[in-house]
């Protein structure tokens, strides 16, 4: 056992641990974004061994009282939320969705422990890898949509793709400012490609979470030049807003095959009070009334995970006869903080939302001029969460492997600042 716990402990294999548990998040990010999944959880499993491993050595190390508190952190929140679905009065809730939170942890782990690695000489790979692994994506989505005429890439659902591409317009951005030569022309591809995928999909929700992310990223660079910071906010919010609305109406029409439609969604876009009509605020407003009926402990620690899908259609305006030509059976609210409010109430809301503020204060206080780490960190955050907040379900799949990562790598980026993660 001793030799066991001095291997753990040695500095050279620590360092392959990291970089094995690096290839693997990267072959995640590859089986989510083309893969549909196939392999996540041969990958997955892969990931949670090596962080396990990688824990053990910080538990046994004298030294590492950093990162213990790190994982006494985690574990805390983890079993807080566990708890909090153990005083639901349910007796059971669905498998994967408990497997998917738990996910959600172990990725959070293992993308903040890449701050302790020494890439050195392996750095120039890891940016190379990073940039093959979007562009092969980026450049298969295109081909699936143009060449193989689905509407949504490699994906089932066009709000998948919307989300891989934002991130990687946020994630090539990044290189693009901090790199030269080939990875400058390959970043920039990646951005003009995810912005041709944009245009040729119907989510509105992703032009609003990439000008949202955009708007994180020019305060923080040009903060304190407030007059070249308010002309690049102006025309960047124009910008964005013409090409938004252009693509959204465009493929409006072209969907219906109808040029009125267009001028419809013209119309439906400047009326405000449209948006109450809206499908998801439909949704917003069935699922508070399904909440309203909850007594006091449902309101505190909720109904149970999954318990949405179970409950919601009896509510669902959607699921009434005589509307529409067949009932739609929507499995979650299009909304984090009722999602949340139902399946873990007010306690597990309280839980998760502070854990987000607390990151997103962390990474703010990370941010150091000259270095866009922690500007890229928040701008991921942004873009993701948006785009997740209003259209996937928090505890889905892929859902919780991707704001895992995103939460893991602005933990990286704290821990990277404060030195405390050493090898």
């Amino acid at each position: 056992m001793s030799d066991i716990i001095s291997l753990l402990q040695q500095r050279s294999f620590r360092v392959k641990m990291l970089y094995i548990n690096f290839c693997c998040l990267l072959a995640l990010v590859v089986d989510l974004a083309v893969l549909d999944g196939v392999w996540i959880k041969f990958f997955l499993g892969l990931v949670e061994i090596t962080t396990l491993i990688l824990g053990v050595g910080w538990v046994t190390d004298a030294k590492r009282n950093s990162e213990k508190k790190f994982l006494g952190m985690v574990i805390g929140i983890l079993f807080l939320l566990l708890l909090v679905q153990s005083l639901t009065g349910e007796r059971s809730y669905p498998k994967h969705q408990v497997e998917n939170l738990l996910a959600m942890f172990f990725v959070v782990v293992a993308m903040s422990t890449q701050a302790g690695v020494g890439w050195g000489r392996w750095q120039n790979r890891q940016v190379s890898s990073i940039l093959a692994v979007l562009a092969v994506c980026s450049l298969a989505h295109l081909s699936g949509i143009l060449i193989g005429h689905h509407p949504a890439g490699f994906f089932d659902n066009p709000h998948f793709l919307a989300l891989f591409n934002i991130a990687a317009i946020n994630v090539a951005f990044y290189f693009f400012l901090s790199s030269s030569g080939s990875r400058r022309i390959v970043a920039l591809a990646i951005i003009v490609i995810s912005l041709i995928i944009l245009s040729l999909i119907v989510s509105h929700i992703a032009w609003l979470a990439l000008g949202c992310s955009l708007l994180v990223w020019l305060y923080l660079l040009f903060h304190g030049s407030y007059k070249k910071m308010t002309i690049i906010v102006v025309l960047s919010l124009a910008f964005f807003g013409v090409l938004g609305s252009t693509m959204i109406n465009y493929n409006t029409a072209l969907i219906n095959n109808d040029i009125k439609g267009l001028v419809d969604v013209n119309k439906q876009m400047v009326d405000l009070f449209h948006l109450w009509n809206d499908e998801r605020v439909i949704i917003w407003k069935d699922t508070l009334t399904m909440q309203m009926d909850s007594d006091l402990s449902q309101w505190l620690f909720g109904h149970g995970l999954g318990s949405f899908k179970d409950n919601f259609s009896n509510y669902s305006s959607f699921n009434q006869p005589g509307v529409g030509l067949f009932p739609i059976a929507f499995v979650f609210p299009h909304n984090f903080i009722l999602e949340i409010l139902f399946n873990s109430g007010v306690t597990g809301l309280l839980i998760m939302f502070s854990t987000f503020i607390v990151i997103i204060k962390c990474t703010l206080d990370s941010v150091v001029p000259g270095k866009r780490e922690s500007i890229l960190a928040l701008g991921l955050f942004t873009a993701v969460f948006i785009q997740m907040f209003f259209t996937l379900p928090i505890f889905s799949r892929y859902s919780s492997i991707v704001l895992g990562m995103v939460a893991g790598y602005c933990l990286c980026n704290v821990f990277k600042t404060k030195k405390e993660f050493v090898n």
